[in-house]
């Protein structure tokens, strides 16, 4: 024992050296990782700051020769005289040639713009700006002016560059001054950003930013040069170029920066210009960072891995015989978890042994069969048949082995999978001798050796199943043979059912009905407002019913009228909608036959006295509202009682069509004829101005009623008379123009008939 317990002390020393070697290599591997990164990081942020380098100073150099030229050729002339020697065309193809310049300015000793590539900034007083006063006190005419970043007159940032004007006689004369455009910089410094975390920026040699990309809200004119800042560490080190990291001062991100000093020495600029490229630290190491957690978790694998597997190894004999130990109890738990769950099963379960006896008989089976588990458990001879059938029957494993044809005699609804069998019967003693209807499933039990040990049978009364489908089946046959068309939806509208009925009503098949919308069946007729009415009516929960007038398959329209519920579930939540329709085409058209006897005369097909009143109230107020006058005309024939006596009735019926045809001719679309009965008219004229604009078209009638016309075989000619009342002038409402313009009527016939006359007797006079 002892001698073993030392053995495995020595092992685990072994195994701890081990790991501290790793460890160690881990340790190394990672720090020379990481001296690497940052060291390789550093060439290409320095290598990146030289390429801005290298652009910048080229512009400035060429923005410097510029001014230069422009400088040259002003200081022989007075300010006043510029303009003259350089033109704005010049100066625009100056600016033009430098892509970083933004703006070209020649500004006279009082601080006036006289030259500019940009025309609104001409006349402007530049006198206070900085690099002005800059350049004004600078007795050093060779420095380029370099100004710190200011917001210019245009709202945009720029940075100036300025050469000094002096006359030949030595005096200040004014300056040149190029603006640098940010754009064309954001440009360059963008170029070399050569990851998202990456930024890269500009500054002038005072501490203020010019420029920073990608932009920073509050970065540009942000003063930089504070105590203990990066900015400010490169320009104490006096180095031209220099990395370092730490946290920046402008955003307090902890990064990694180059910083490059631009000061050409050929340019004598007055203050120098830094660029500067930086990334974040976490950005830069993450992938280390990443490769370390790895690395890590590796060797922290190898050890647990490497203890586990020597602990397991020397647990190893120890472990089996506890694990013998701990089997043998398992498959005891196992057993009574078995009968424990099969104890609780919801359905009636039992189970046999080889020997045919009962073994296991649950709760569920107690209360079914009403006979106790003590009463049955070790009973054989079939008898636990006898509470289900009232008399012994075949056990449940000779029912495995039997055919199908045998097993329906006994059993419905049979199906085998394998070696399980399902099968409906009618158990007749169960339910205190009333019998029920069960669902029995039977699948019988080996043991590793593949011997069959038993069976085991769950049974399910299935009684009220069976009587809601019957109650289903009831309640379908009644929808589908109803007299009414019925569909239901789902709670989208897709049609999920359809009866017999529909399919006779719309001429839709099921097949092409069902997985469709009801849309299918919607005529253009039916008002939008109908739908949007029906729609929130049963969303609401409420019934909906109403008039749809729809399309067939066909194609023809009908009038249907329909009753549209919601459907619930349990959870009071609506997951259908079934509608009932009834074609009510025959009902609606008798109706509109009606309704057309109502309001027009049968004979000539014209309305009749009842809708010529309702037509004069809209004239009327259609006169009202648009302050335009009518006229109502009444027309009578004359001797169309001897046409009736002398030639009968169908002449005279013949005449009164022949009449209705001609004044419709003759009237305008706006204008309305109607029948009053016998052998009267009316004729209601609309946009009457003035009242001589009835006179034309009542001669027209009476001229139409004079034209001969053939009636039973001899020419007959009639003549009429017309009576005429104005409105509003003879009445505004239609009582009373029907009267006035009937007084008129008779007039016309008192004046010898085949006349008209006005109901008022001035325009009587102005008319004949």
């Amino acid at each position: 024992m002892v001698q073993t317990k030392y053995r495995f002390v020595r092992q685990w020393g072994a195994l701890l050296i081990a790991l501290l070697l790793l460890a160690g290599a881990v340790i190394h591997s990672l720090n020379k990782s990481h001296q690497d990164i940052r060291s390789g990081e550093e060439q290409r942020l320095m290598a990146q700051v030289r390429v801005i380098n290298v652009n910048l100073s080229s512009q400035l150099q060429g923005t410097d020769r510029i001014l230069r030229i422009i400088r040259d050729d002003l200081v022989k002339a007075p300010a006043d005289r510029w303009v003259r020697v350089m033109s704005e065309r010049r100066l625009e193809v100056l600016a033009a040639a430098m892509p970083g310049v933004r703006t070209l300015l020649a500004v006279d000793a009082h601080g006036i713009i006289r030259l500019s590539n940009w025309k609104q900034l001409l006349g402007n007083d530049v006198s206070q700006r900085e690099y002005f006063q800059t350049a004004l006190h600078t007795p050093d005419r060779s420095l380029l002016i370099v100004s710190p970043p200011f917001r210019t007159m245009l709202g945009a940032w720029g940075m100036s560059l300025v050469r000094t004007i002096y006359t030949t006689k030595g005096a200040f004369a004014g300056i040149t001054v190029a603006t640098l455009d940010p754009e064309y910089f954001k440009t360059v410094l963008d170029s070399v950003n050569y990851t998202p975390d990456m930024w890269s920026a500009i500054a002038h040699g005072d501490g203020v930013q010019f420029l920073i990309v990608p932009e920073r809200d509050g970065q540009q004119g942000k003063n930089i040069a504070k105590p203990g800042s990066m900015f400010t560490r490169h320009m104490a080190g006096g180095a031209r170029e220099s990395v370092m990291s730490g946290v920046i001062f402008a955003t307090g991100e902890h990064r990694l920066m180059a910083q490059l000093t631009i000061q050409n020495r050929a340019l004598r600029m007055n203050k120098p210009l830094v660029v500067a490229a930086s990334r974040d630290m976490s950005a830069i190491f993450a992938d280390w960072r990443s490769h370390a957690w790895n690395q890590v978790i590796a060797f922290i694998a190898i050890m647990l891995g490497a203890m586990t597997t020597l602990a397991g190894f020397q647990l190893y004999q120890r472990t089996q015989i506890r694990e013998s130990a701990l089997a043998q109890k398992a498959v005891r738990d196992t057993q009574q978890q078995l009968k424990e769950i099969i104890e609780f099963l919801p359905d009636a379960t039992f189970v046999i042994d080889r020997d045919k006896k009962v073994v296991i008989w649950n709760r569920a089976m107690e209360k079914i069969s009403g006979v106790t588990k003590e009463e049955m458990v070790g009973k054989g001879d079939n008898e636990y048949t006898i509470p289900f059938y009232g008399s012994r029957r075949n056990n449940l494993l000779d029912l495995f082995d039997v055919d199908d044809a045998e097993l329906k005699a006994k059993y419905s609804n049979i199906r085998r999978n394998g070696e399980i069998l399902d099968a409906e019967t009618f158990c007749p003693a169960l339910n205190g001798g009333e019998g029920s209807y069960v669902w029995a499933t039977g699948v019988p039990l080996y043991n590793t050796s593949g011997q069959r040990t038993g069976a085991i049978e769950s049974i399910r009364d299935i009684s009220e199943r069976k009587k809601s489908e019957e109650y289903l089946r009831k309640l379908t046959h009644g929808i589908e043979h109803s007299a009414s068309a019925v569909l239901i939806t789902d709670n989208q509208g897709t049609i999920e059912y359809v009866n017999r009925k529909f399919s006779q009503l719309t001429g839709y098949l099921p097949e092409e009905a069902i997985g469709k919308n009801p849309r299918i069946l919607k005529s253009d007729a039916t008002h939008r407002d109908v739908y949007d009415d029906l729609w929130r009516t049963i969303l609401s929960g409420k019934e909906w019913r109403g008039e749809l007038l729809n399309r067939r398959k066909s194609g023809e329209v009908y009038w249907s009228i329909a009753s549209i519920s919601p459907l619930y579930n349990d959870d009071g939540m609506i997951t259908s909608f079934i509608a009932n329709v009834e074609d009510i085409n025959e009902r609606k058209n008798a109706e509109a036959t009606i309704e057309r006897l109502a309001y027009y005369d049968p004979l000539t097909d014209l309305p009749n006295r009842r809708m010529m009143q309702n037509r004069l109230e809209l004239a009327l107020k259609r006169s009202r509202r648009q302050e335009i006058g009518g006229a109502l005309l009444y027309i009578d024939l004359d001797g169309f009682k001897h046409i009736n006596d002398t030639l009968g009735h169908p002449a005279g019926d013949k005449l009164l069509r022949e009449m209705a045809g001609r004044f419709t001719n003759i009237l305008r679309d706006d204008d309305i004829v109607c029948r009053m009965g016998g052998d009267e008219f009316a004729v209601i004229l609309h946009d009457i101005h003035h009242a001589e604009d009835a006179v034309p078209v009542a001669r027209k009638l009476l001229e139409a009623i004079s034209e001969p016309l053939l009636l039973e075989g001899s020419k007959a000619v009639v003549t009429g008379s017309a009576g005429i009342a104005l409105f509003p002038k003879d009445g505004v409402d239609g009582k009373t123009l029907e009267k006035h313009a009937d007084i008129a009527l008779y007039r016309a016939k008192d004046g010898g008939k085949n006349t008209f006359r006005f109901f008022s007797e001035e325009l009587n006079n102005t008319s004949s």
